[in-house]
Formats: C-alpha cells, structure tokens, sequence
C-alpha cells in the first residue's frame, strides 16, 4: 500500500517521466525499451511518515537534541525514526507487525523496539515523565486515538509534546478533543496537512 500511494504521489508531483515525457495518469503502461526517470529529493527516499512529521513539526517550536527520549507509537515502515535518528539515538518503537519489525530491526541497530498491540501495553511497562516527545500514529477509530493517548500521555515529561494522528478531519474529533482535558492533556495545537485525507494531527501537552 505504502509502494502504490508513494508511487501515486510522485505522478501527481509530476517528478516521473518515460522517454523525456511527463507521467500524468495513475495507470501507465511502460515498455522494457522505455527510458524511466523518477527524481527524487528527501522526502521520496524515505517512507511516507518522514515528510509527515517533517511538515508537522514546523508547527510547533520545539528542539530535539541528543539526549532527548522518544516514543513512536505504530512505527510502521520508520518514517518517524527516520527523521527523528536525524537528532538522538533515544527512540523506543511499538509495531504490531512482525514483518514490519523485522525490517525496523535490521534498519535501525540503535532502535529499542517492542512487537506489540499498543492497546494492550500495560501501563507499568514505562516511567512516567520518560520521554520528551510522543507520537502515536494507529490506524483506529477516533475514540481508539483518544484512548491511546490517554494511556501514553503518562509518560510524557511535563514540557513534552505528544503528537497523535486520527484518521479523520479535525472537524469530526470534537469531542474527543474536548475529553483530553480529563486525563490531564492540554491541546496546544490542531493541524490537518491535507485537506483531501482524512488525517488530522493534535499536538498535546501535560497540564503540570
């Protein structure tokens, strides 16, 4: 999936060419003779998470240094790691995909990574205040997201940032940014990269 939506996007940037001629549909046939030129800047060498939070992260003020703790949440092909390794070597990963641990593993010699369903961490299994930044991307429901932060959020340092995506728009989460509140979260900010995906970010903080 991550292959075909990568491949899709490059079409739409207009970054693939056959013969010297620009690709403009999705589906196109391309011969052994032909001559395929795709170019490609940072963004595109590595999975899809790493321009993610790339873009996310211009939204808040914060600087992660060598000595910072985080904690990516469905690390999925590492597009997080990718470009959190950019700054510390201190990164923790939860992936329920054995495959995609695997991969994590061989990749990242440095990553301390659990093979586990995120849901079912016990909440004993960190230190609360462990980590300076969070981010939990998990494909669920909205109420799926709200409980998952509830759940990390006590491991948050007190002027850390968790970073939580629902796979929705931000006007359908309301509630549930309403409800973050009650388990002692602070929304700082709310951000939807694209208006065509139902994807939005929240940036949440610990009321300390």
């Amino acid at each position: 999936m991550e292959s075909r939506n990568r491949s899709q996007n490059l079409i739409q940037n207009g970054m693939v060419f056959v013969n010297g001629k620009m690709v403009k549909k999705r589906s196109y046939v391309v011969n052994d003779s032909d001559f395929l030129l795709v170019l490609l800047n940072d963004d595109y060498r590595y999975p899809l998470g790493y321009s993610k939070i790339k873009r996310l992260l211009k939204y808040i003020n914060i600087q992660i240094s060598k000595k910072a703790k985080i904690l990516d949440v469905g690390s999925s092909h590492g597009g997080f790691i990718e470009y959190f390794s950019q700054y510390t070597h201190n990164i923790t990963a939860i992936e329920i995909d054995k495959e995609k641990v695997n991969y994590l593993k061989s990749k990242y010699n440095f990553l301390e990574i659990i093979c586990a369903d995120a849901f079912k961490i016990p909440y004993n299994k960190f230190k609360k205040n462990s980590f300076d930044i969070i981010s939990i991307d998990v494909t669920t429901e909205p109420e799926g997201t709200l409980n998952l932060i509830k759940k990390f959020l006590l491991f948050l340092k007190g002027e850390g940032i968790l970073i939580a995506a629902f796979k929705c728009n931000c006007s359908f989460i309301e509630n549930e940014l309403n409800n973050i509140k009650y388990f002692g979260g602070v929304v700082k900010k709310v951000i939807q990269l694209d208006e065509k995906k139902r994807e939005c970010h929240v940036f949440i903080s610990r009321d300390v």
